[in-house]
């Protein structure tokens, strides 16, 4: 994957010709602090830790989604989109934030299982800022989850971070403006594949050779050292 920076924009930018995947985007829709569509996502759950909901501070209609990290956490809103194979996808919206600690991940919006994420926001002085990110889908990649996140993947946060106007459009290759965030594969690894990362493989014949071969040099080298030496007690 390969990403650079991205410059961000007090207001959102036009619109390219395609169709809205995201599901209640602007959070209007939904009950109570739930908005339809979206699903909470954390590393640590507990209201005393995050608390997530809607909002009536919205970039435009009544509503945005929040999310408020009093401890340090990584807290997102997540949609499944269905996407198609081998396809370039912008993600945008426009996000708010307030007291996060500028050397973890800010307010962001990302692809779940993917390092890399749009240019995060840590405080935007009460300004709605536009943030997006450009990627292409995996060559048998059928659905991602979207997510409008507060911190990152061994990168938690705290503060407040707010949502709205959360989109994602197919887009062609001359959509992408200079300096945009751009990630190649936007298909997690296989759940063995991980599993295989996060967990070191047994040692293998090659390995257990090399062992053997470095216990014997030490039975061999502590002979040598010890060959002509007389037993204590036997020297005149």
């Amino acid at each position: 994957m390969a990403c650079c920076a991205l410059v961000l924009f007090a207001c959102a930018p036009a619109r390219e010709p395609g169709e809205d995947l995201v599901r209640n985007g602007g959070f209007e829709q939904g009950d109570g602090d739930r908005p339809d569509g979206w699903e909470r996502g954390m590393w640590l759950f507990g209201e005393q830790i995050t608390r997530m909901g809607r909002s009536a501070e919205a970039y435009e209609g009544e509503y945005s989604a929040y999310i408020e990290n009093l401890s340090p956490n990584d807290a997102r809103w997540e949609q499944v989109l269905q996407v198609k194979p081998g396809t370039l996808y912008r993600f945008s919206a426009m996000v708010r934030a307030r007291g996060c600690d500028p050397l973890e991940k800010g307010a962001n919006i990302s692809v779940k299982d993917i390092y890399g994420s749009s240019p995060d926001v840590h405080d935007t002085d009460g300004e709605w800022v536009h943030v997006e990110l450009f990627g292409y889908t995996g060559d048998k990649q059928r659905e991602l989850v979207l997510m409008a996140r507060l911190g990152g993947y061994g990168s938690e946060n705290v503060g407040r971070a707010w949502f709205d106007n959360v989109e994602a459009q197919e887009v062609s290759s001359d959509a992408i403006p200079e300096g945009a965030v751009l990630l190649f594969n936007l298909q997690p690894e296989p759940e063995e594949r991980q599993r295989a990362v996060r967990e070191p493989a047994p040692p293998g014949i090659g390995t257990l050779y090399m062992l053997a071969a470095l216990g014997a040099l030490f039975v061999a080298l502590t002979l040598f050292l010890g060959w002509g030496k007389e037993p204590e007690g036997e020297s005149e």
